[in-house]
């Protein structure tokens, strides 16, 4: 077996749906014939654009390194239960910034570190805001460096005073010279996909907001928490969190966020937005 194989393998068990790869299987087990083309062919459309892509460089791969798709659903299958076994061994950290009470915990901005650097594919970081990140300049071009692709979720409300929360942040990421990186790309939630409403002086306002604050390395680690990406945030407040390593929800929550994107809920910026001026 060729590693290019080994590696769709290894990555298609890891993104794929349980009911996707249970399909993947009764397809390769089907003797060639017309039948196991149209299995093929609605396999291909209940995917996500995503799984597609992989379930195609899968096909590509078997086929140059001239594996049986009996052999292929082996492989697969051993893949799988190795990727349960490891799914089970899940571990959770509490992770706390603030007076200490003795309490064994693990500081935020610490772990905020371990998530950048134990992404090797993909890292989401899901803020409300990012300000002041002078302390995660080395580890984020130390993973886009190294071909991580870096997925960033902002807010893109307006505040009181007009300014504009995304071009904050973009401001922000601009201090750090990370702004317009190739291997970066950020989403908003756009206002014409949230609720509006118009107050007594006829101006429309935004009734949603995204307050969801994440950091997600691949589909293996994912720390969730009350703060967002500021250096108080980080260091000051009293801000509370949980590391999860291992286990489903790592993978379930990658899925969920290209979901959300596909669905068009999530927007990608063009390029040129990230250098936008507050």
């Amino acid at each position: 077996m060729s590693d290019r194989l080994a590696s769709c393998i290894s990555e298609l068990v890891q993104a794929l749906p349980t009911p996707l790869l249970k399909g993947l299987l009764d397809y390769l087990t089907l003797p060639e014939s017309p039948k196991a083309l149209l299995v093929r062919q609605r396999l291909l459309n209940e995917a996500t654009l995503e799984h597609q892509t992989l379930l195609r460089q899968l096909f590509e791969a078997m086929k140059t390194a001239e594996v049986s798709p009996q052999a292929l659903a082996l492989a697969l299958k051993a893949s799988a239960q190795v990727a349960d076994h490891y799914a089970l061994s899940q571990q959770i950290e509490l992770v706390w910034t603030g007076p200490s009470s003795g309490v064994a915990t693990r500081q935020t901005g610490q772990v905020v570190q371990e998530v950048i650097r134990a992404a090797q594919k993909q890292l989401w970081i899901v803020s409300f805001t990012v300000r002041d990140i002078d302390e995660l300049k080395s580890p984020l071009f130390e993973a886009l460096s190294s071909g991580v692709s870096l997925k960033l979720i902002m807010e893109d409300k307006q505040e009181r005073d007009g300014s504009s929360m995304k071009a904050k942040t973009m401001a922000s990421l601009a201090e750090i010279g990370l702004s317009g990186h190739q291997n970066l790309t950020s989403y908003i939630w756009p206002p014409f996909m949230r609720q509006q409403k118009t107050n007594r002086a006829s101006q429309v306002y935004l009734t949603d907001s995204l307050h969801a604050k994440c950091l997600l390395a691949d589909t293996h680690k994912v720390f969730i928490t009350s703060a967002n990406l500021t250096r108080t945030a980080l260091n000051q407040n009293m801000e509370l969190g949980v590391l999860i390593t291992g286990g489903p929800h790592p993978n379930s929550l990658s899925q969920h966020f290209q979901q959300l994107i596909e669905k068009g809920i999530l927007l990608a910026l063009p390029k040129e937005n990230h250098y936008e001026k507050s």
